[in-house]
């Protein structure tokens, strides 16, 4: 991350800790409240994943509710 161009990585925000750690656990209640929805098996090829993952991580997340929208979908 040697980059001047890059912003720097700020610590842990407390409030934006506590209100994603609160919205990952609203999904995790949702989906067991609807578990039925769900199908029991994968619809998924495998190894499907591996090839949209990126060479390294991102430097800059995306927000919470995009990452819970993709896991829901």
């Amino acid at each position: 991350m040697g980059s001047e161009s890059r912003k720097k990585l700020l610590p842990l925000d407390p409030v934006t800790f506590s209100n994603e750690s609160k919205a990952v656990i609203d999904f995790i209640v949702d989906y067991y409240e609807n578990v039925e929805k769900y199908p029991v098996q994968s619809t998924i090829e495998p190894g499907y994943l591996s090839a949209m993952l990126p060479d390294s991580a991102p430097y800059f997340p995306e927000p919470l509710q995009d990452i819970l929208e993709d896991v829901s979908n």
